[in-house]
């Protein structure tokens, strides 16, 4: 197929997915005029499978790769039937619900586990349990009460870990019952977290209304973390970091943009790249115990959420409530997912798609040296690489970055590393920074 030929279909493609979006939008649309489109839909993928990339397609498809399930991207994820509280993982009787948070907070390359809680009747604080396994089995110690001088004395924790003011530690921003914010600063180091006293809502936050369930992520591409907060009743609160990496700033907060929609109850979001394709996308735990995939249609600098797809990939509901968490618990280079249900019981996910096998990807895109110190190297031309933590988040993103590139000010530990290269092929690769 000529150029030409090809782009006009792209083009008709575009069309068609538009006015699909329309029919179902609209009111007393027939289900034979929406299969019909589907079927014409169909027969373009068929004709531009081969001549158009894959994360081409699935920019065109957006949502509808999902919602509709065209498989037009080797990047979908397969989750396995969860298992109920895994790798020595307890519930105390006397909570009520638990809000996990996975992390390496002491810097050994495995994921570790800071929960808070709501208990019955009392401040349950923040539970931490050290992943004393290996990055590839964990398996987690017995649980420490308010361990790093943390108080966690409100009715309720909203844990979420990020380094905010990029001193390489891992920083705690706790939301609360009343919709206010804790920031507990670690000013010890990367392996030995120390946290100081809280301090409420800095930064220019503001309370949102009733609750506050926060999750961060970089989600404009500007080097510095922003903040989604789920509040009372599902709605999304945005707070844009306007500050920079060493010191935060964030805007008033904009409802549910970017086509986030309003759930019902109460909702908690985990930022995470679930389809492998460079942006990130939203997980949404729901009131009765769903999951809700928003994917970004948008790019790594300007997101757009289509959705929400209730449970795909093999995800199923969760006994009443689901808080979830996501990291790659297995060190096979994707993200898994540990989701809490009423009375704290954990439920994981194991992702076990194939298709995201590190063995695998490495090859196509090699990354040397493995481990590395403060160099590393790329065999294929890269237009962008993104250095994740185990948690999802990314650390560090760089565009023509050449054959070889300086990351000498990364903290050591493990991370996922993604490319992006001149065909617009990605590959992903577990690396080791000594």
């Amino acid at each position: 197929m000529k150029n030409k030929h090809y782009s006009r279909k792209k083009r008709q493609l575009g069309r068609l997915i538009a006015n699909l979006k329309l029919k179902i939008n609209t009111p007393g649309t027939s289900l034979v005029t929406i299969h019909r489109l589907k079927l014409r839909i169909k027969f373009l993928l068929s004709e531009l499978s081969g001549y158009v990339s894959k994360h081409q397609l699935n920019r065109l498809l957006g949502g509808f790769a999902i919602v509709f399930g065209f498989a037009t991207t080797a990047n979908t994820q397969v989750f396995d039937t969860p298992v109920l509280n895994p790798f020595g993982l307890t519930t105390s009787p006397d909570v009520y619900l638990q809000f996990p948070e996975m992390a390496d907070l002491d810097n050994d390359g495995d994921m570790d586990l800071l929960v808070g809680a709501y208990a019955y009747g009392f401040a349950a604080g923040f539970t931490y349990y050290e992943n004393i396994g290996s990055p590839e089995v964990p398996s987690f110690a017995t649980p420490v009460l308010n361990p790093f001088g943390l108080t966690g004395n409100t009715l309720i924790n909203f844990p979420a870990l990020v380094d905010l003011d990029n001193d390489g530690d891992l920083d705690l921003l706790s939301g609360e019952y009343y919709g206010t914010m804790s920031y507990y600063e670690n000013t010890g180091t990367a392996s030995e977290p120390s946290f100081e006293a809280p301090s409420s809502m800095p930064f220019g936050l503001s309370a949102t209304y009733s609750l506050a369930i926060p999750t961060f992520a970089d989600i404009d591409n500007d080097g510095d973390m922003d903040l989604l907060v789920a509040e009372q009743y599902a709605n999304m609160q945005y707070f844009e970091n306007i500050g920079t990496a060493e010191a935060p700033s964030f805007e008033a907060p904009q409802q549910n943009p970017f086509g986030l929609s309003t759930g019902y109850g109460i909702s908690a979001p985990e930022f995470g790249d679930f389809d492998n394709d460079g942006d990130q996308d939203i997980v949404v735990g729901a009131y009765y115990g769903n999951l809700e995939y928003y994917l970004n249609t948008g790019t790594d600098s300007t997101p757009n959420f289509f959705g929400p797809a209730t449970n795909p990939f093999g995800l199923t509901q969760t006994y009443e409530f689901a808080f979830p968490s996501s990291a790659d618990l297995d060190g096979d280079g994707d993200l898994d997912l540990l989701v809490c249900e009423t009375y704290g019981t954990f439920q994981y996910f194991e992702n076990v798609d194939p298709t995201t096998s590190i063995d695998e990807i490495a090859i196509q895109g090699g990354i040397s040296p493995n481990p590395f110190t403060d160099v590393v190297n790329f065999d294929l031309e890269v237009l962008n690489v993104e250095f994740l933590n185990l948690a999802g988040q990314v650390v560090l993103s760089v565009e023509n970055p050449g054959v070889s590139l300086d990351v000498g000010a990364l903290p050591q530990g493990s991370y996922i590393v993604k490319c992006r290269h001149k065909n617009q092929q990605l590959s992903s690769t577990k690396l080791q920074k000594l």
